[in-house]
């Protein structure tokens, strides 16, 4: 597989608004600890 692309809101303060951006995650890379 490799990795996947994951879309995650990000809300920037300082424009008031909300904004999509894309993370690249993989498997390799623990989302908990």
């Amino acid at each position: 597989m490799g990795g996947t692309f994951t879309d995650f809101a990000l809300y920037d303060e300082g424009t008031c608004t909300a904004r999509i951006h894309k993370q690249f995650t993989t498997p390799a890379v623990p989302l908990r600890r």
